[in-house]
């Protein structure tokens, strides 16, 4: 019985003592939550950020002077802090969320983030691997060609799909061959053959998906030779009429497309003939114009499918163009945009024919024709125009009194420059920015000192246009004005100062472009990266142009 009372304490006092000198056990990082894992990709989106930094380590406590610190007490050590970190949420168990932080690291546009992505590309989830692809695409680092071309051989097409896209997104030419393999192994196999070429009903099969995607990237490749091995037969003609195609033919700019391109213009398909006209106009294929004046000669129910017509010949610049464009801008209840589009093509074709017709449209209802009637009166008869004018009221439209200061710098400045100053006085400010432009076009005299005031005019589209104006004509003290006119203004006008500045040179421009850095506006901040590359291509904006201080709170 005795034995028994001196065991028990001491086994008590063992015990004790073993749990005083056992260290204390430090808690575990906390669970984060899904939708908070979310927040945060979302919050790195918008900042431009791939991770936010560790908060600081906590001020050491303030020592009196002539006392001695008190002494640290032992505790548990503080909770894991747990920072916001894209490149480590590629890393999520949960696809959704590997996926979405893949496409953030894209959109983030860091070239950092590239290594990070490459292991999705072998990711399980089919979905994160497209995403992976994507993202890379996004970022344009050359770097990820062998990986991405590689993929070109993913068990799923929409991978492949993708790892096309991003190689079209990188302009990468070396890899468009097997591009085209790609795409030309799927249109054997039929992956297009029952689509109608009007189809625009997503998804398709994922062999279809793979089969635009890789077509759009060949386009992006300037691969001429891939493209055409994939999308036309042994005697040259289109294997399918469904749109994607006809858009990559007309899209490529080769004229070796024009065959197709004629085949596409008089099948079936709206979209797919839209695209073949717009092919064979940005190509100037004067041969086409008989089958363009077809087509709008057809279309006269289709606004869109005529107003396509009518810019391709007016692109191709045929003087036999014009009678049909003439008879489509007069036919009854004829659409708004195809009358607008067939003054611009008159304009440009510069028809004589078409001067009485457009000096009638002078009057319209319309402001937005009447200001295009202007530009067309002025471009087809310059001679006459200044005595048009003297003929006509004042319009009450400020649009089309803008029209006429743009037109006005077309003609005999001697004559021009009498009408334009006193259009400076418009009650209408919106006028004005046209007025400065005419005038520098002219040369008009004075009109350095005319600029460098209007800099500091309350109206933000006076100071925008004259900050321009500015840069173009880099008048003495234009440099110094423009960096005044940055740091006093807090609106758009900004962005044309800065555009303007770097027009001087580096010497006057760095040190306000690199101010502008840190500037509140984004897009402040992007457009002076990008003008400090232009003037210096080794500086890097990249990290600069970024938040200095994060507003994503870390989890601890």
């Amino acid at each position: 019985m005795r034995m028994t009372r001196l065991w028990v304490p001491a086994t008590i006092a063992a015990i004790s003592a073993a749990c005083a000198s056992a260290p204390p056990v430090a808690p575990k990082a906390p669970a984060i939550p899904a939708d908070q894992k979310m927040s945060w990709i979302l919050q790195m989106e918008d900042q431009r950020i791939l991770r936010v930094p560790a908060p600081p380590p906590p001020p050491a406590p303030v020592v009196p002077a002539g006392r001695k610190a008190p002494k640290a007490k032992p505790g548990p050590p503080p909770p894991p802090v747990v920072t916001p970190d894209l490149t480590t949420l590629i890393t999520d168990p949960e696809p959704r969320i590997r996926r979405r932080a893949a496409l953030a690291i894209g959109r983030v546009g860091l070239s950092e983030g590239a290594a990070p992505l490459l292991p999705l590309l072998t990711d399980p989830d089919g979905e994160v691997r497209q995403m992976a692809a994507f993202a890379l695409g996004l970022l344009g680092d050359k770097s990820a060609v062998a990986a991405l071309t590689a993929a070109l051989q993913d068990a799923e097409p929409r991978v492949r799909g993708r790892a096309a896209e991003a190689l079209g997104l990188m302009g990468d030419a070396g890899s468009a061959a097997l591009v085209g393999q790609m795409v030309a192994g799927y249109i054997q196999q039929g992956a297009v053959a029952s689509i109608a070429p009007d189809d625009e009903q997503w998804p398709k099969t994922a062999e279809a998906d793979a089969v635009r995607l890789g077509v759009f990237a060949l386009v992006r490749q300037k691969a001429w030779e891939p493209l055409a091995a994939a999308v036309l037969d042994s005697s040259g003609r289109p294997v399918s009429a469904w749109w994607p195609i006809a858009y990559a033919l007309q899209r490529i700019g080769d004229a070796r497309a024009v065959p197709a391109l004629q085949q596409l213009l008089n099948g079936p398909g709206r979209y797919t003939r839209a695209f073949a006209a717009r092919g064979l106009g940005a190509l100037k294929h004067a041969a086409s114009v008989p089958a363009l004046v077809a087509l709008l000669q057809q279309s006269t129910s289709d606004p869109a499918m005529a107003f396509t017509a009518i810019h391709a010949i007016g692109q191709i610049g045929a003087p036999e163009g014009a009678a049909p464009i003439l008879a489509a801008l007069a036919a009854d209840k004829a659409d708004l945009n195809v009358r607008l589009e067939a003054v611009a093509a008159l304009t440009a074709l510069k028809s004589r024919e078409a001067l009485i017709p457009v000096q009638d449209l002078l009057i319209d209802d319309s402001p937005v024709l009447r200001a295009a009637a202007v530009r067309a009166a002025a471009a087809i008869d310059p001679d006459g125009f200044l005595t048009l004018l003297s003929g006509l009221e004042p319009d009450p439209h400020w649009m089309v009194r803008a029209a006429i200061a743009d037109a006005l710098a077309t003609v005999p400045a001697e004559a021009a420059i009498g009408r334009l100053r006193p259009m400076l006085d418009d009650q209408d400010k919106r006028v004005v920015p046209a007025v400065l432009d005419a005038l520098v076009r002219l040369k008009a005299p004075g009109i350095d000192d005319l600029l460098l005031a209007a800099l500091k005019n309350p109206d933000v589209g006076i100071r925008a246009a004259a900050a321009r104006a500015i840069g173009r004509t880099k008048p003495a003290g234009g440099a110094a004005a423009l960096r005044d006119a940055y740091r006093a203004w807090q609106d758009e006008a900004r962005e044309s100062t800065l555009a303007a500045l770097a027009q001087y040179g580096a010497a006057e421009a760095a040190d306000t472009l690199k101010a502008a850095l840190a500037d509140k506006d984004w897009s402040i901040r992007l457009r002076a990266g990008t003008l400090l590359h232009g003037l210096d291509p080794a500086f890097e904006a990249a990290q600069a142009i970024r938040r200095s201080r994060p507003t994503i709170r870390p989890i601890s």
